[in-house]
């Protein structure tokens, strides 16, 4: 029989500067920036406007705002947000598959877990080992799966490979693109060599458990 159209799959040739939890899976990663690293974490609200453009289609697009301590999510937020209801978010740095990427969690059951292994002395840090999150279920049963693995220092490549990708997460509240927006970094050293294990605070889990408090306020 002949061939008439080609049979093969191409994969995207453009990767993605998110890591997107948004299939069921288990994703591996190592985060690379807590509370304290200004351009590696950042922590707000976001609500989803809903627009619909000239051809009638419905785009999504959201709004963030940084988290003020004892405050709740801004008024202008709330009118904004199609549910009325914004969310708290983390934002961070990762390595995943040995890349730079942008990890967002909104899951309270995420982030609670990643600070329950934060408080353990077998884990600490959570800079200091990689992390899986498994997701299975669909829509309101959708479940997800924390877990660490053990300790290990982050790698020279890791360290490398953030420094050169340039990133600054501040520029999301400008709704920037946060890879290359750290202009003038050469090579911050003293900031990641924070990553290795061997350099770490003594009390590396305060930072993570002010976090965490933030959104039972």
């Amino acid at each position: 029989m002949a061939d008439f159209l080609p049979d093969y799959e191409m994969e995207d040739q453009i990767q993605s500067n998110w890591l997107n939890l948004d299939k069921n899976g288990t994703y591996r990663f190592r985060m690379m920036g807590i509370m304290g690293d200004e351009h590696l974490f950042i922590d707000g609200w976001e609500a989803w406007e809903e627009v619909v453009n000239i051809d009638g289609d419905v785009k999504r697009i959201p709004h963030r705002r940084k988290y003020v301590r004892g405050e709740k999510a801004p008024k202008e937020l709330t009118e904004l947000d199609r549910g009325g209801n914004p969310k708290y978010f983390w934002m961070f740095v990762v390595i995943h598959e040995g890349v730079p990427k942008i990890l967002e969690i909104r899951q309270k059951t995420i982030r609670g877990a990643i600070l329950e292994y934060s408080r353990d002395e077998d884990y600490g840090d959570p800079r200091g080992y990689d992390i899986t999150i498994t997701r299975s279920g669909h829509m309101k049963d959708t479940k997800y799966l924390v877990t660490p693995k053990p300790p290990s220092p982050a790698t020279q490549e890791m360290l490398d490979a953030v420094a050169d990708a340039k990133i600054d997460l501040q520029a999301i509240w400008e709704g920037g693109q946060p890879f290359g927006a750290l202009e003038g970094a050469v090579n911050d050293q003293e900031n990641m060599a924070r990553l290795n294990k061997d350099d770490l605070p003594a009390d590396p889990n305060a930072v993570l458990t002010r976090i965490m408090n933030k959104q039972n306020q």
